[in-house]
């Protein structure tokens, strides 16, 4: 980049800033009128859907395609680069940054809501627990990996193949020229940012209750506002620590970490439950997912009729938004500490591999919580009752050494929620000059709303501006996929 571009850059960088001020203008409006924002995402995702839901099986064809086309062995840098970090480590730095809190307890809490109440005119493999382990790993398996690949493989190949910063707005580079480096590429910058620092600070909301739950079930901690306001306040502390020290120091630990704990709260359920009966079932389960993933996408998506198109609004539709808008800050993680992998590496361990360990996840403790109901626990409708992080605390109840099981859970719930916050923060900062004062700038400022939320009462008001943001990221991701095929063309043909 020429001193003439950097001059640029600073002077556009003053535009990022604008995505902190849209945010208290947000927050302002929630406060004045509650429910304008849940209305217009929810305009937005009736009449926009089928964009997210044609756009997510998009990406998911185009990863695949092109990490195993003869692209797939191009190095993300030059010929001498090497990976930064062991495999091991880098796996455990991409899982952590790609799961949230959401994915310990959903893994219990969804099957048996889509048991409960299953889509209208849904045709499945079987009825009853098959199908809604079906329809669960089509929401966390492939198609959510699938967008955070394509996103860091796009902005991997921009940074470390053809020397542009680590911004979101370089992978536009075929597209745009040296116009990245102006208003048009502050631009985009601030869009990815302001769903960044919304997403994180939503997911943050939404880890205070399901790590009270876990609290109150194991020490009766008053489960009140009190409480949560305290974890979202340690948390972002933690994760602003981790984020400030670099990836080669805390950061890289909690990863590693979260990774064993994540392990070991799997293999505890495996074997202190039925051990055969879950080793079949999840087999059963891979078997019907991957069978029946076209007719999924196909059927949970824009091939969807009337009646199945109100369950998506409630299901599918906040899902991919969700996923598509956290794309920018896991695909900017990803990317950062990726020089040296091949297109191929990314795709097989940012995409195949979490998306199996995400199946053997909800697998595992979806069919235990379906056993456990077979034998009148209840969980089912204490599931669709509303409290669904307090789901997976029931089913542990009912396992053998389960004070083990709740701690293991609450210190995953903790892990993820640090380790999701520190590598969105890292994100943010993947390039700035001052590199330790954008990271705390992100975390802090990410604690900072969610801890005003809680106080507001505004959850659903930031959940919905956040998921808002997938609208715009989501033309520009589609976008990226044709000017990284344009990159990776242009330089096989010169």
């Amino acid at each position: 980049m020429t001193e003439e571009q950097r001059v640029k850059r600073r002077r556009w960088s003053s535009w990022l800033p604008l995505s902190l001020v849209t945010i208290l203008v947000l927050l302002a409006l929630a406060a004045v009128r509650p429910n304008l924002i849940p209305e217009a995402h929810r305009f937005l995702g009736v009449h926009l859907g089928w964009l997210y839901l044609g756009s997510m099986s998009v990406f998911l064809v185009f990863a695949l395609l092109l990490g195993f086309s003869s692209f797939g062995k191009r190095k993300l840098g030059t010929a001498n680069s090497q990976p930064e970090f062991s495999r091991v480590t880098w796996f455990a730095m991409v899982l952590s940054a790609g799961t949230s809190v959401q994915f310990v307890y959903s893994a219990v809490a969804e099957p048996l809501m889509q048991a409960a109440a299953p889509p209208f005119g849904r045709a499945g493999p079987q009825e009853g627990a098959l199908n809604a382990m079906n329809i669960t790993l089509f929401h966390w398996s492939l198609h959510p990996w699938a967008v955070f690949t394509v996103v860091a493989l796009c902005l991997a190949y921009a940074s470390h193949r053809r020397e542009l910063p680590l911004k979101f707005s370089s992978a536009f580079y075929p597209a745009l020229g040296d116009r990245v480096h102006g208003r048009p590429g502050a631009v985009i910058d601030a869009i990815a940012t302001l769903s960044t620092i919304l997403i994180v600070a939503a997911t943050l909301v939404t880890s205070a209750p399901a790590i009270t739950a876990g609290l109150e079930h194991l020490w009766h901690v008053p489960p009140g506002l009190t409480t949560q306001l305290g974890i979202v306040l340690a948390v972002s502390c933690v994760a602003t620590i981790a984020a400030a020290s670099g990836l080669r120091n805390a950061m890289r630990r909690f990863c590693e970490l979260n990774l064993v704990i994540i392990v070991g709260l799997l293999l505890f359920v495996l074997l202190a439950g039925q051990t055969l009966y879950l080793a079949a079932s999840f087999a059963d389960n891979i078997w019907a997912y991957l069978s029946y993933l076209p007719s999924n996408a196909n059927e949970l998506g824009l091939g969807a009729n009337h009646t199945e198109s109100r369950w998506l609004q409630r299901w599918t539709v906040p899902y991919w938004a969700w996923w598509i808008a956290w794309a920018p800050a896991v695909g900017l993680f990803i990317a950062k500490i990726s020089k040296g992998r091949t297109i191929r590496d990314v795709v097989v361990f940012v995409l195949i591999v979490p998306a199996l360990v995400s199946s053997a996840w909800f697998a595992t403790l979806g069919n235990a919580a379906f056993f456990e109901q077979t034998q009148g626990q209840g969980m089912m409708s204490f599931a669709a009752s509303g409290h669904q992080e307090a789901a997976i605390f029931e089913l542990l109840d009912s396992l053998p050494w389960s004070q083990l099981g709740i701690v293991l859970t609450i210190m995953c719930m903790l892990l993820c929620a640090i380790t999701s916050t520190a590598a969105a923060s890292v994100a943010m900062a993947a390039s700035a000059s001052k590199s330790r004062a954008q990271r705390v700038y992100g975390a802090g400022t990410a604690g900072i709303i969610a801890f005003a939320t809680l106080c507001a009462g505004s959850a659903i008001a930031l959940w919905s501006a956040a998921l808002a943001m997938a609208l715009p990221l989501c033309g520009l991701i589609l976008v990226m996929c044709v000017c990284l095929l344009r990159a990776v063309r242009t330089e096989d043909r010169s």
